[in-house]
């Protein structure tokens, strides 16, 4: 449900609007893009429905730039302040820059983005998740934290199957057994056999890019 309108501004005031809380996101961006159109080490958007956006003065102030095939950014033309950015790849909703509100707005940043693209000059301290990639929102950022090989896997289009390894897959006894003969997978690997093979009659993978990931215990 919407709550009392919030209002935001350019730096001299020439365009004022104003947007209807809650907002659908706030984030850092740290994309070159971004870094370049502010001057800054990266830029807090927010995410807010058409619907709960208006413009209350300086329509007529406003410039805009298209800055990619589906981005168009746009600034007052008095004073250069960088206001919003649209895009048709979310035509539901605008970013807005979260600096050019009224601080007392509700919407404390949840993210990094494009965070492989930050400038090293900038020190990042805050545990918000952080995400980049091609498409800068991929868990694949390498830095002090990990994702899963899974995910980078998924997220690259491939086709996973995941295998308890580790014993719960109702072998019971004769699994725990094994492990004293260095045999840890011998029980599992007719299973994994039989699964690709499924996956392969389905046509769910290609037989010839078929290929295997371990991690753990040496495997």
């Amino acid at each position: 449900m919407a709550t009392s309108p919030v209002s935001g501004a350019c730096l001299c005031g020439a365009v004022r609007f104003e947007i209807e809380t809650p907002t659908l996101f706030s984030a850092h961006c740290h994309c070159s893009m971004c870094r370049r159109a502010h001057g800054a080490g990266f830029v807090t958007w927010i995410g807010v429905p058409y619907e709960r956006f208006r413009v209350r003065a300086g329509e007529d102030r406003l410039v805009r730039y298209r800055s990619s095939d589906h981005g168009t950014r746009s600034f007052c033309g008095t004073c250069g302040s960088s206001l919003f950015c649209e895009s048709t790849q979310h035509p539901g909703y605008l970013d807005i820059v979260l600096a050019n509100l009224d601080p007392t707005v509700d919407a404390p940043p949840q993210a990094h983005f494009y965070f492989d693209d930050r400038v090293p000059w900038v020190a990042i301290a805050d545990e918000l998740p952080r995400f980049g990639g091609p498409t800068g929102t991929d868990m694949d950022f390498w830095d002090n934290n990990w994702a899963y090989p899974l995910q980078l896997l998924t997220q690259r289009g491939a086709f996973v199957l995941q295998v308890n390894y580790h014993g719960s897959g109702n072998y019971g006894l004769k699994w725990v057994e094994s492990i004293c003969c260095g045999k840890y997978y011998d029980l599992e690997t007719p299973d994994i056999n039989a699964g690709v093979d499924f996956l392969v009659e389905k046509g769910f993978v290609d037989a010839d890019k078929v290929a295997t990931l371990g991690w753990s215990n040496g495997s």
